[in-house]
């Protein structure tokens, strides 16, 4: 914010009362009134600049907090590696395919995977200790086959 001159607050103050109906002329009023526009100047200006100071630590032990919390909640850097004993020789990348072999059709899936065919049995309708499937049969008695 901009500072404000002694004089300047003594003129608003002049002004609006002068838009009131009361005019100030010189005598001991008026060098009360002089002398305390330009005290409560001073307090404006230096509660101005002690905010501005106030807000710059603020800011300063902000950015020290968000600082520490960073180094706090950062993930650990992996461990270094200690260096091989025997020098590993450079990966070996495949030739190059043709471009026949790049549009080939992707391995197929088994039947069951791709929707299509017949799938694998059921895991919970497999008993565990001899892996055997219980069938009921249209009169509700059960019995046991061997799979």
């Amino acid at each position: 914010m901009k500072t404000i001159g002694q004089d300047e607050f003594y003129q608003h103050v002049t002004d609006f009362l002068k838009a009131r109906g009361i005019e100030l002329t010189d005598g001991a009023y008026t060098r009360h009134i002089r002398r305390a526009c330009g005290l409560l100047s001073d307090a404006l200006n230096a509660a101005q600049r002690t905010v501005k100071r106030a807000r710059q630590e603020v800011d300063q032990k902000l950015a020290q907090l968000r600082q520490s919390i960073h180094e706090a909640t950062a993930p650990e850097p992996p461990p270094a590696k200690p260096p091989p004993l025997t020098p590993e020789p450079p990966p070996v990348s495949p030739p190059p395919r043709s471009p026949r072999h790049a549009a080939r059709r992707p391995p197929r899936q088994p039947a069951h995977q791709n929707g299509r065919g017949k799938s694998p049995p059921r895991q919970d309708r497999l008993l565990e200790p001899d892996r055997r499937r219980i069938r009921r049969n249209a009169g509700g008695a059960s019995r046991q086959v061997a799979s």
